[in-house]
């Protein structure tokens, strides 16, 4: 959320050095409906044996262009991370989870078949949540399932058409065709292995964005799959007053890409 109560949505991608530099970093940003493209940036870290550590970044295009920021290691794989300074014009708030980047370098035969997509956030009234499958298909080509709850309409198996390209970095764009008004739709995402991700829309104020999964080859039904017992998580409503950014997975591994995300 930045100071004026609009939703912030991140995605991007940073190499930390396994000392205390970050270096050859982008990051695509929705603020209330304001993007910034694709955006390089630096910064310093520290990390001690606790697993906490904090970071500096500076990213020109982004407000005030310098973000202080606060985090604890999971696993060598995985962190959390939120911004520790004080809400200002220069300053919105944000955190998340962060995730740590394998399979490069990318190509469009990196995602093939189907990923599972969830999308949340706000319409500015209402929250909006989307969940659906992308598929993946030759010669750039990509098609949605999607159902959606913006603020109490409800969408039960929309469709959407497009195509679809990704840099051997990880970041990708699709550009689709919503079935059901034929409006144009923009999501950024970027990878953290095959078919797998962060996701976000940079077509509208809202800024939704979430978590892009491989979808599996089952062996059984998904009839048989889903009678087994099963956590259900991360349930949340999705307020004007909830805003997040994903990162990069351990900071202390060195020329690991990380991916900063959400």
């Amino acid at each position: 959320m930045n100071v004026y109560g609009q939703r912030l949505g991140a995605l991007g991608l940073i190499f930390p050095d396994g000392v205390s530099f970050i270096s050859g970093s982008s990051l695509d940003v929705n603020e209330g409906g304001t993007v910034q493209s694709n955006a390089a940036f630096s910064g310093t870290y520290t990390v001690d044996d606790t697993g906490h550590g904090t970071t500096t970044l500076s990213i020109p295009k982004f407000d005030g262009g310098i973000f202080d920021l606060s985090f604890y290691v999971v696993s060598a794989n995985e962190f959390l991370v939120i911004s520790v300074d004080t809400l200002s014009s220069n300053n919105p708030l944000f955190g998340g989870v962060a995730e740590a980047q394998t399979g490069t370098p990318f190509t469009t035969a990196s995602f093939q078949g189907g990923s599972v997509f969830e999308l949340s956030g706000n319409n500015g009234t209402a929250p909006d949540d989307t969940v659906g499958v992308l598929e993946f298909g030759q010669q750039d080509a990509v098609s949605a399932i999607y159902d959606e709850n913006n603020g109490g309409a409800i969408t039960i198996t929309g469709g959407m058409q497009g195509t679809y390209d990704i840099e051997p970095n990880g970041r990708g764009t699709l550009n689709l065709v919503n079935e059901q008004d034929s409006s144009p739709l923009i999501w950024y995402f970027y990878a953290t292995s095959p078919n797998s991700g962060f996701i976000m829309d940079a077509s509208r104020v809202w800024c939704l964005s979430e978590t892009l999964w491989h979808r599996s080859q089952m062996r059984d039904s998904p009839t048989r799959v889903f009678s087994a017992r099963t956590i259900l998580a991360r349930m949340r409503t999705s307020s004007r007053r909830r805003r997040w950014m994903s990162g990069a997975r351990a900071l202390t591994v060195a020329a690991t890409p990380q991916v900063l995300v959400r």
